[in-house]
């Protein structure tokens, strides 16, 4: 019980820092209820800067990714390797 204590504490803290931060207005963070559009095992997710956070029965995965590679295969402006 105390670990899922630290880990809801160490979420409310981080969520902060990016509020405290400037980076994201903490009210942006909607946590979306699977609905059957996400795997079984996801019970919400949350979109945070550059990324995803999906809270599982147990567990956190996060999937994070580079918005100035997307923004340039998006636009056509991508010069790097396929």
């Amino acid at each position: 019980m105390k670990r899922g204590h630290f880990l809801i504490y160490f979420l409310l803290i981080s969520f902060c820092g990016f509020a405290h931060k400037g980076e994201v207005n903490s009210s942006r963070f909607q946590f979306i209820p699977n609905l059957g559009q996400f795997h079984d095992s996801v019970q919400y997710r949350v979109e945070i800067p550059n990324g995803y956070l999906f809270l599982e029965n147990n567990t956190f995965t996060y999937h994070f990714f580079d918005a100035q590679l997307l923004e340039q295969r998006h636009l056509g402006t991508y010069t790097g390797a396929p």
